[in-house]
């Protein structure tokens, strides 16, 4: 058989993650905007803290009830094989998510509620959602796992244990979470 290169996860620098904040916050900074800018801002923001800052995977973040984020800084994922999950988010997440909320009138109790009445997003739209949101800050090639992979990037650049990450990735196999201890060494030669 032939050798193929193993394919390394895409994800964000620092620099692009701002590239996306900046951009979605844009009509929260601007009081000329429409208040409808601002309430997409701030779905936009909560979609993007939540997905990077939860590393939760595109069918978890879609099916997430109201009821399931926490006030303590926790949230309930419905994850692979059906298996019920408490994710921690920061403090920053939850704001945000709160923000979000704030500006909900309806009933839905997922949230972030489908087109028809009482359901959540679907995948497609979820996935059209983030890669609009990159697009709009100038990035192609962004899909809704590579916000996942970005929370993985992130902590193996702090320096976390690659046991640490695949408890925080929820990962059951250590072998899904070993294509991040490449991401160290290519840290250190962008910045050579």
């Amino acid at each position: 058989g032939l050798k193929t290169e193993e394919k390394q996860p895409g994800w964000l620098d620092e620099r692009e993650v701002q590239q996306i904040q900046v951009n979605i916050s844009e009509p929260l900074r601007n009081k000329e905007r429409p208040d409808i800018a601002r309430v997409k801002a701030r779905l936009e923001r909560a979609i993007f803290f939540l997905y990077v800052g939860a590393a939760i995977r595109l069918s978890e973040g879609c099916a997430v009830l109201r009821t399931d984020v926490d006030p303590q800084g926790y949230i309930k994922v419905h994850g692979k094989g059906g298996r019920e999950e408490t994710v921690p988010i920061e403090d920053s997440v939850l704001q945000v998510v709160r923000e979000y909320l704030a500006d909900r009138t309806d009933d839905n109790p997922y949230l972030f509620p489908g087109k028809a009445r009482g359901t959540h997003v679907s995948k497609g739209e979820m996935g059209s959602v983030i890669r609009a949101m990159a697009r709009r800050a100038g990035l192609v090639g962004v899909h809704p796992h590579t916000l996942r992979h970005t929370a993985g990037a992130v902590l193996r650049e702090m320096g976390a244990d690659i046991r640490d990450i695949q408890d925080f990735l929820r990962h059951k196999d250590i072998s899904s979470t070993q294509i991040y201890t490449q991401i160290s060494k290519e840290a250190l030669r962008s910045r050579l």
